[in-house]
């Protein structure tokens, strides 16, 4: 996990907090029954979604959660697919600080990166 500087300063390792990781498909109404905000259908704008989201609505909506090591290093494990991915950035269960849209590769690195304009996860 990465915090990215829009002033032009390097990139630095985030560590602490966790990922929520939900089948995509929740993201078609269960996700924003459960979190009680408005529904964005658009996945580019998921990136700054700022909501409570807690480890017991990961498990109703059928997803896993994954922590984040100090140095910034998480692993996910789940099958290859689409997901949505959501960033704890302090206490994982508390808010959420955006949400990605994530196609899982069998196997390989991924990068995920934090700024102002949001949440972001990709395979490497």
């Amino acid at each position: 996990m990465i915090g990215i500087d829009d002033t032009g300063l390097p990139d630095y390792a985030i560590g602490g907090g966790g990922l929520a990781v939900l089948p995509i498909e929740v993201m078609d109404g269960p996700f924003w029954e459960v979190t009680g905000e408005e529904p964005i259908t658009d996945p580019d704008q998921w990136g700054n979604v700022a909501t409570k989201l807690s480890e017991a609505d990961v498990s109703q909506l059928g997803g896993t959660t994954s922590l984040i090591e100090e140095d910034g290093d998480f692993r996910i494990i789940a099958s290859p697919g689409e997901y949505v991915v959501c960033y704890w950035r302090g206490t994982v269960g508390g808010r959420v600080s955006g949400c990605s849209h994530l196609e899982l590769p069998r196997e390989g690195e991924l990068v995920a990166a934090w700024n102002d304009g949001g949440f972001g996860i990709a395979a490497k």
